[in-house]
């Protein structure tokens, strides 16, 4: 699988994938590093077939990207949006 790492997220995770077999690139790869807009990402996403993964909630998908299950498209969310995305019982250790 191919992946685009954002740039909210570590590079290492980027060399983690790579470590496991995947081809992934992180936006600090590309030519304007961090800088890059969200719309060239999914650009290039879109035109190297890779998925993007980011860190919260970020723009949607544009409708080219628009080919993933459930409507989101090519992205993946590092951390779920809920506030509290951990189960109690692991948060707490009570």
């Amino acid at each position: 699988m191919k992946f685009l790492v954002d740039a909210q997220l570590p590079r290492r995770l980027g060399h983690r994938l790579r470590e496991c077999g995947h081809d992934a690139a992180h936006t600090l790869d590309l030519l304007l590093g961090n800088r890059t807009s969200d719309a060239e990402i999914m650009r290039i996403a879109d035109t190297e077939d890779r998925v993007v993964i980011t860190k919260g909630n970020r723009s949607p998908p544009s409708p080219a990207c628009g080919r993933g299950v459930g409507g989101e498209g090519r992205r993946i969310n590092a951390l779920p949006p809920h506030p509290n995305p951990l189960p109690h019982e692991w948060g707490r250790g009570d």
